[in-house]
Protein backbone atom coordinates (compact mmCIF):
# COMPACT_ATOMS: atom_id res chain seq x y z
CA UNK A 1 0.00 0.00 0.00
CA UNK A 2 2.82 2.38 0.86
CA UNK A 3 4.57 1.89 -2.46
CA UNK A 4 1.33 2.22 -4.42
CA UNK A 5 0.50 5.46 -2.59
CA UNK A 6 4.00 6.78 -3.32
CA UNK A 7 3.63 5.94 -7.02
CA UNK A 8 0.22 7.58 -7.29
CA UNK A 9 1.42 10.77 -5.58
CA UNK A 10 4.43 11.03 -7.90
CA UNK A 11 7.10 10.37 -5.27
CA UNK A 12 10.23 8.40 -6.06
CA UNK A 13 8.96 5.05 -4.77
CA UNK A 14 12.31 3.33 -5.29
CA UNK A 15 14.15 5.59 -2.83
CA UNK A 16 14.45 5.05 0.92
CA UNK A 17 11.70 6.65 3.00
CA UNK A 18 9.98 6.50 6.37
CA UNK A 19 6.37 6.23 5.32
CA UNK A 20 5.57 2.63 6.27
CA UNK A 21 2.95 2.16 8.98
CA UNK A 22 5.47 0.51 11.33
CA UNK A 23 7.94 3.37 11.00
CA UNK A 24 5.34 6.10 11.53
CA UNK A 25 3.90 4.25 14.51
CA UNK A 26 7.32 3.62 16.07
CA UNK A 27 8.16 7.32 15.81
CA UNK A 28 4.78 8.32 17.24
CA UNK A 29 4.21 5.86 20.12
CA UNK A 30 7.54 4.03 20.44
CA UNK A 31 9.00 0.80 19.16
CA UNK A 32 7.87 -1.46 22.02
CA UNK A 33 4.23 -0.30 21.92
CA UNK A 34 4.24 -0.66 18.13
CA UNK A 35 5.57 -4.22 18.35
CA UNK A 36 2.94 -5.17 20.93
CA UNK A 37 0.22 -3.59 18.79
CA UNK A 38 1.37 -5.54 15.74
CA UNK A 39 1.66 -8.78 17.71
CA UNK A 40 -1.86 -8.33 19.06
CA UNK A 41 -3.19 -7.66 15.59
CA UNK A 42 -1.47 -10.73 14.10
CA UNK A 43 -2.67 -13.00 16.91
CA UNK A 44 -6.23 -11.67 16.52
CA UNK A 45 -6.19 -12.28 12.77
CA UNK A 46 -4.79 -15.78 13.30
CA UNK A 47 -7.56 -16.61 15.75
CA UNK A 48 -10.15 -15.23 13.32
CA UNK A 49 -8.71 -17.33 10.48
CA UNK A 50 -8.77 -20.48 12.60
CA UNK A 51 -12.35 -19.75 13.68
CA UNK A 52 -13.43 -19.29 10.06
CA UNK A 53 -11.76 -22.54 9.04
CA UNK A 54 -13.40 -24.25 11.99
CA UNK A 55 -16.85 -23.09 10.86
CA UNK A 56 -16.39 -25.00 7.60
CA UNK A 57 -19.00 -23.04 5.68
CA UNK A 58 -18.57 -25.19 2.58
Amino acid sequence: MTLLRRMLTGKRWWEAHREHLYQRSALRIGVVKTLYWQLGFMVSMSILALALVGLDLA
